[in-house]
């Protein structure tokens, strides 16, 4: 059977579908958008809080979609089922319950058909009533386009979610769109404003970083900063000054390229470059200055050595350097200018531009890269005006009062300064306070800004006595009046020198005269004492008036020779040609014949009084050795001065010579004859050299003679001084002079000079020969002293070494057995406590406490009470015992208990007096004892030896150095007595006598060391006049040698404290350059090590 068409129910399946379909398409709509609604709000505030990275974002924009598209399919596809003709019909048949039995079997069988055992009849049957059915059902909605009731609570809760989460979303940083396209970044440049950004900077220069957001929020920025060295990394730097006004940082001293960049959250900007270029600078920059008015000299100024522009008001300044790299443009900003003033470049490549000078202030120079490049801060240069001061001289030699004779040349040394020139120099002087004279003094030609120089003032027409008060007048180049100034007062006076030097060399002959008269007269002591010594008692008691005769002269002779050799001394301290060297030993001489007068000569005259010849003929023949030998020292010396006399007159040769020659070689160049004054100044200058010439050539004539055959001789040096040579140029000068022959005077003059500085030398090459030969200096010997000095004290101090290892061993044997003496004390003590202890109340218990302080210093081993207590003891148990016996006498059993123990407690105390035994002497002692006994004489023969070397040096200098003989003799007789005490085996007593040797030896070194060290700077002072320039002058009022230095000590100045140019020039441009603040300790200690 084929279907039944049902025309009603196919068009009302259909109107239900599409209602159907409505409904379910607007319910899932609803639900999918409701559903993507709520994961948009929940990612938007997941990144809101979090700031999400990208990568996150992408993932939670895929997974999104994946559940929207499982969404779409639940909530939109998967409802189409119930479109089904069954469904829709089931749905129908649950709003018109009268349908059930007609509707959903109608249409199976309007589909299929009769089935089995039903009729056709029947089937169209119940189909004609089912359309009926249908027909009769009111034309209403089956299927309502309404969501359903869940899904309206769903948009609901969506709707209040986005109500209430929108506006705080709306007011953060992050983006709707962050979420819906990931793949887009976003960056923070569109929310907030960040400077300067990628630019270009001067070198060195400070950049503030800043960043701001572009509406009114506060959230914290990141800034990262990176470097462009190889591996660094982005690090966040904290922000200087974070607050509502936006955020800042600043970069110091940028050096080189820095990256930036500042993060929110997973916002980022750009990467940024800030590019430290070097801005332009000009090197060798000068400023030329050119004063005011007509003339003047104009001055450069390093502007990177002085670091300023000082100059007088007026001057004409112009300022030029060239550049490192090229300008664009470059100009002067005067301080005191109201405009620029430009710089122009030259054809040489350097930029200038000049300014008039007016007021103090600042230059700075500024220049303008050709890409744009300038220096924020150039360097400014201060400006100074100066002033036109007054002229400064200083006299800086003689620098105090000074005595001389009229026959020197005082050497005056002086410094004048002027901040523009000098025009002239003179020297103001009055003598005795007369009439002031001036000299003019030369040099001011040049107009120098500054002039050190020194001028030989000729005061031989000025008489002894007078005192002369100068100073020195310096003018300046001023206009129209030159300004003037004085230096401090000199004054000089004269005094008559060769006189005084004259009586001390009367003086000297006749302390050498009277030595040698000591010395003959001690030789007939000495004779007549080894006479005395030779005689029977007879004839020795008929020469003893001969003896107290000739000792009564002897005496008198000390007393004379003492008294002359001191006033020679003195004399010489205040000599004014005097050997410095001769001088010292002078005083030398005379406080060691003093010495020997009152040590040495009475200990021989003593010896007479006793009638001990031999020590009496023993010590006159020292005492005639030592007087002969002191004798013999004044006569080298007096060598040596007169050597120096000749010196100093060849200095004054030497002067007048080159003086001579000077004034020649002028009158030869300049071509003139000259006047009558040069001419009788010239004259007079030549006489007076021949004279000292002729003068000195009969004084070397005149020196003592040295026996050929002696070894003084033969050790002494020939020396030729050529004065015959000189003689003869001066012959020839004075035949040139009269022909008129200027250019040929001028040449042997040259030449004079060149032979009278041949005679100055010479004859201190030979006075430097005779003072080493006078001072027979002893170097060689005190070295060889010094050294047997040294083994005496070590051989010494190893004695009391070795004497102090067996009083240590000694020491410790006695500690041994004191300890245990103690310890059995200590137990005989405990058993007379207990034996007390059983006495009961008969123990008086005062007695009982002593007993147990005895014991409690027993064990502690520090005995200081316990001999008191035990005697306290003792009597106090002897008192009870006494008061316990019977009436008839006899002895109660607590009595003689107390007898006892009374009796133990003074045993205990008669062993604690004796002490513990002294160790015994044993072998071995014994032999260190031996051992210690040779060390100690072997010391004692080092001493002798000691002793032998200081006599043999008086010996031989005439000097003995008596405190050093004492010490040495005095600690033999203390190595004497040690090594007594060793041979009886009595180390203690050794020890103290090895102790004072062993001072006495350092003592006595110490003595002789600073007699030696006199001799040596005798020896030392008695060449030093020829080793240094020759001094005319003394200290007024002082008395002394002439010699002291008047001479200025120049002070450095302030050129002179600086470093080497290229080292200061480096160093001063160094500390002018610009440079970040970070490099300061490098630099710093850079300069530092350089300037050590």
């Amino acid at each position: 059977m084929d279907p039944i068409v049902m025309p009603e129910l196919r068009r009302r399946l259909r109107s239900w579908r599409l209602q159907r379909l409505s409904s379910l398409a607007l319910d899932g709509v609803l639900r999918w958008l409701s559903a993507a609604a709520l994961a948009l709000l929940a990612a938007w505030a997941l990144d809101h809080l979090l700031g999400l990275r990208q990568e996150v974002r992408l993932g939670m924009f895929l997974t999104g979609c994946a559940a929207l598209a499982a969404a779409f399919y639940s909530f939109l596809l998967r409802p189409l089922r119930l479109l089904a003709a069954r469904r829709v019909l089931a749905a129908i048949v649950e709003r018109h319950p009268g349908l059930r039995p007609y509707l959903g079997s109608a249409w199976e069988l309007s589909r299929s058909g009769a089935r089995g055992r039903v009729s056709e009849e029947l089937i169209r049957e119940h189909l004609r009533r089912t359309d009926a059915l249908l027909r009769g059902l009111p034309q209403e909605t089956a299927f309502s386009l309404r969501p359903s009731g869940r899904t309206v609570r769903g948009c609901t809760v969506v709707l209040a979610a986005w109500g209430l989460g929108l506006p705080w979303l709306l007011q953060g940083v992050v983006r709707f769109d962050r979420i819906v396209t990931p793949w887009r970044d976003i960056r923070l440049e569109t929310l907030a404003e960040i400077e300067p950004g990628s630019r270009k900077t001067a070198w060195g220069e400070r950049v503030r970083i800043s960043a701001r957001w572009k509406d009114a929020r506060s959230e914290p920025l990141v800034l990262s900063v990176r470097s462009d060295l190889p591996g660094s990394r982005w690090e966040a730097v904290p922000w200087d000054r974070p607050d509502k006004e936006g955020f800042s940082y600043l970069a110091e001293g940028l050096v080189s390229p820095l990256e930036y960049r500042v993060t929110f959250r997973d916002l980022r900007s750009r990467t940024y470059r800030l590019t430290p270029v070097p801005f332009p600078r000009l090197k060798g920059v000068r400023a030329r200055v050119r004063p005011p008015g007509l003339g003047g000299e104009e001055k450069e100024i390093a502007l990177e050595d002085a670091g300023e522009i000082a100059a007088l008001r007026g001057s004409w300044v112009s300022v030029a350097g060239r550049p490192d790299q090229p300008l664009a443009a470059a100009g002067l900003a005067v301080s005191h200018l109201s405009s620029r003033v430009a710089m122009k470049r030259l054809p040489d490549g350097r930029w200038e531009a000049g300014f008039p000078f007016s007021e103090n202030g600042t230059l700075k120079l500024e220049l303008v890269g050709t890409e744009g490049t300038s220096d924020p801060a150039p360097m400014a240069y201060p400006l100074r005006v100066l002033e036109d001061k007054p002229p400064v001289v200083d006299l800086l030699s003689p620098a105090f009062d000074v005595e001389m004779s009229p026959r020197e040349k005082l050497p005056v040394t002086f410094e004048a300064r002027d901040d523009y020139g000098l025009s002239s120099l003179a020297l103001v002087y009055r003598v005795n306070g007369g009439t002031e004279l001036v000299v003019t003094l030369k040099g001011t030609a040049a107009r120098p800004t500054r002039l050190v120089s020194d001028y030989d003032w000729d005061l031989s027409r000025l008489p002894a006595g007078s005192r002369v008060d100068f100073r020195l007048r310096a003018a300046d180049t001023a206009r129209p009046a030159p300004q003037t100034a004085y230096s401090a007062p000199g004054v000089v006076v004269l005094i008559d020198f060769e006189s005084q030097h004259l009586h001390t060399q009367r003086q000297w002959l006749g302390a050498e005269a009277a030595l040698g008269k000591l010395a003959e007269r001690e030789g007939e002591m000495r004779r007549l004492s080894e006479e005395a010594a030779k005689s029977d008692p007879a004839q020795q008691a008929s020469r003893l008036d001969e003896l107290q005769i000739v000792g009564a002269a002897l005496s008198q002779e000390w007393s004379d020779t003492a008294q002359g050799l001191d006033a020679f001394a003195k004399s010489m301290a205040e000599d004014p040609y005097a050997n410095p060297g001769m001088a010292e030993s002078a005083g030398a001489l005379s406080q060691a014949l003093q010495g020997l007068k009152e040590r040495e000569y009475p200990a021989a005259r003593e010896a007479e009084r006793k009638k001990d010849w031999p020590e009496a003929a023993r010590r006159h023949k020292e005492l005639e050795e030592r007087v002969r030998r002191a004798a013999e020292i004044l006569n080298a010396g007096r060598e040596v001065q007169a050597m120096q006399d000749f010196w100093a007159e060849a200095n004054r040769m030497d002067q007048a010579g080159s003086e001579i020659s000077g004034a020649l070689d002028k009158l030869a160049k300049g071509g003139k004859a000259p006047t009558a004054e040069e001419k009788r100044r010239l004259d007079e200058a030549l006489g007076n050299l021949r004279r000292q010439m002729e003068a000195m050539s009969k004084a070397i004539e005149s020196l003592p003679k040295v026996d050929p055959e002696s070894s003084r001789a033969q050790a002494r040096r020939v020396y030729s001084v050529p004065l015959q040579a000189a003689s003869r140029s001066m012959d020839a000068l004075q035949e040139a002079l009269a022909r008129g022959d200027y250019a040929a005077a001028a040449r042997i003059a040259s030449q004079l000079s060149e032979q009278l500085a041949q005679v100055q030398k010479t004859i201190a090459s030979a006075a430097q020969s005779y003072a080493q030969e006078a001072g027979n200096s002893p170097s060689q010997r005190v070295e060889e002293l010094e050294r047997l000095w040294k083994e005496a004290a070590e051989a010494q101090a190893r004695g009391l070494g070795l004497t102090g290892e067996i009083e240590d061993q000694k020491i410790q044997e006695r500690l041994r057995a004191q300890s245990d003496l103690l310890r059995a004390l200590e137990a005989e003590q405990r058993a007379a406590l207990g034996d007390a202890a059983a006495l009961g109340p008969a123990m008086p218990e005062e007695a009982a406490r002593w007993m147990r302080g005895v014991l409690a210093e027993f064990q502690r081993a520090k005995v200081r009470e316990a001999p008191k207590l035990l005697d306290y003891t003792v009597h106090r148990l002897q008192v009870q015992s006494a008061r316990l016996r019977r009436p008839d006498g006899g002895a109660s059993p607590e009595a003689e208990g107390l007898d006892r123990l009374a009796e133990r407690e003074a045993g205990i105390l008669e062993r604690l007096q004796r002490g513990a035994p002294a160790p015994a002497m044993t072998e071995e002692r014994l032999s260190q004892i031996m051992a210690d006994a040779a060390v100690q004489r072997q010391a004692r023969r080092k001493a002798s030896e000691v002793e032998a070397a200081i006599e043999s040096i008086a010996s031989d200098f005439g000097m003995a150095p008596a405190a050093a003989l004492d010490a040495v003799r005095a600690a033999q007789a203390e190595q004497v007595s040690a090594e007594g005490a060793l041979g009886v085996q009595d180390t203690e007593k050794a020890r103290g006598h090895q102790q004072k040797a062993l001072e006495l030896l350092d003592q006595g070194k110490k003595s002789c060391s600073e007699s030696m060290a006199q001799q040596q700077s005798m020896a030392q002072g008695a060449a030093a006049p020829f080793s240094r320039q020759r001094g005319v002058a003394r200290p007024a009022g002082r008395g002394g040698r002439v010699g002291a230095d008047t001479g200025f000590v120049p002070l450095p100045n302030a050129e002179e404290y600086q470093p080497p140019r290229a080292i200061r020039e480096e160093v001063e441009k160094s500390l002018r350059e610009r440079r970040p603040k970070s490099y300061d300790d490098a630099v710093n200690e850079y300069l530092k090590r350089m300037s050590q």
